[in-house]
C-alpha cells in the first residue's frame, strides 16, 4: 500500500503549525519530532517506514521549514503544546514519540503533561554531537525497527 501524505497546518498560539501525516488513521499513531535546525523531512525514510504498521505525524517547529515563528521568546513547553495542537487537530488521544535532540526534549515536555496519552517514548541523541551525519541513517533505521517490533 502507497502511503498517503496529508500536508495540513494547525492554527495554535497565533502561529500557523506545519504537519505531515503518512498511513492510515485507524493505526496506532506516532509522532516523530525533529532536531533543532531541521524540519519534517529529517524523519522522511523512517516515517515511510513505519506508515505500514503506523500513523505517522511529523511537524515542523517554530521558526523551522513553513511553520511561522513570532519574535517573541518561548519555551519548551510552548513546544510542546504545539505537538499537542496537532494530535488535538488530528483527533489523536494515545500516541507514542520519538524526539531527535531537540525533539527529544520537546518530548519529554510532551510526556509530563500527556503522560496518560503516551503508549512510548524513545529519546534519540540529547547530546549535541554523538551521532555524526554519517551515523544517522543506521541509528535511523534502528528507531524505526525498534518501533516495528515494539
Amino acid at each position: 500500500m502507497k502511503a498517503v501524505i496529508i500536508t495540513p497546518y494547525v492554527r495554535h498560539a497565533d502561529l500557523d503549525i506545519y504537519y505531515e501525516t503518512r498511513g492510515s488513521r485507524f493505526d496506532p499513531a506516532i509522532v516523530l519530532i525533529s532536531s533543532l535546525g531541521t524540519d519534517h523531512s529529517m524523519w522522511d525514510a523512517v516515517a515511510f517506514t513505519l506508515s505500514s504498521s503506523y500513523f505517522v505525524i511529523t511537524m515542523d517547529h517554530r521558526g523551522h521549514g513553513p511553520t511561522g515563528c513570532r519574535a517573541e521568546d518561548f519555551q519548551v513547553s510552548d513546544l510542546a503544546g504545539d505537538v499537542l495542537a496537532v494530535t488535538d487537530e488530528l483527533n489523536v488521544r494515545s500516541f507514542k514519540i520519538c524526539g531527535f535532540s531537540l525533539g527529544g526534549i520537546i518530548d519529554q515536555g510532551v510526556c509530563r503533561s500527556e503522560a496518560q496519552n503516551i503508549s512510548c517514548a524513545r529519546l534519540v541523541e540529547l547530546e549535541a554531537g554523538h551521532i555524526s551525519a554519517v551515523e544517522r541513517p543506521g541509528q535511523f533505521a534502528r528507531i524505526a525497527q525498534n518501533f516495528l517490533q515494539a
